[in-house]
């Protein structure tokens, strides 16, 4: 059964390929810097709205000083341990970037602003849960976390938060930014820690 499910998804995937490239060029022709919060709530209008497109249970996170984040979950009524697909649709580049650069594939690679950090692991994660979904996958629920803030670090909103709280109590988490060109599962990467110290002393 797992690779009936398995063989159906990549047949999935094969016959959406030009859907996905469609709704990868769409999202990267979206300006979305990340201190553009009006243009960031469009993004995450539209990524909602494509979760919907096949039974997602979604909400729009709203922030003042921040965009807005999209989270979500399919299949919430599954047996198993759920699951946790992440990622992020801002980018670092200003408004009008687009207009100099919009999205193109030439030579078999794809160009344009955040087309890999983090847009086109944005269109993965969504089409590799329609494709699980089509192909009649139903062993856990998949919750959904993404962001409009994280080339910030979240400083203007509480979706540091939002992501452990999501995270808490899955089998595994899968923050879907594409990988390196060599196409293997990356386990880890730089970060940043953020904490304070208190220190007690005689000056």
């Amino acid at each position: 059964m797992e690779h009936q499910v398995q063989d159906k998804a990549f047949d999935f995937i094969e016959q959406n390929r030009e859907k996905l490239l469609a709704f990868w060029e769409e999202l990267v022709n979206m300006e979305s810097g990340s201190r553009d919060k009006e243009n960031v709530d469009l993004a995450a209008e539209r990524v909602a709205a494509e979760l919907e497109s096949f039974g997602v249970e979604t909400e729009i996170l709203s922030f003042e000083k921040a965009g807005n984040s999209v989270a979500g979950i399919l299949g919430k009524d599954r047996p198993g341990t759920p699951v946790v697909l992440m990622g992020h649709y801002d980018t670092v580049f200003p408004a009008g970037t687009v207009e100099k650069r919009p999205f193109r594939i030439e030579d078999g690679k794809a160009y344009g602003p955040g087309v890999l950090d983090m847009k086109g692991g944005v269109a993965l994660l969504i089409f590799a849960a329609k494709a699980l979904e089509a192909a009649g996958y139903a062993d856990r629920p998949i919750r959904f976390v993404l962001a409009g803030d994280e080339e910030t670090g979240h400083c203007n909103s509480s979706m540091a938060k939002v992501f452990e709280e999501r995270s808490r109590g899955c089998v595994a988490a899968f923050n879907c930014e594409t990988g390196d060109p060599n196409n293997k599962i990356v386990v880890g990467r730089k970060g940043v820690v953020q904490c304070e110290m208190a220190v007690k002393g005689i000056a």
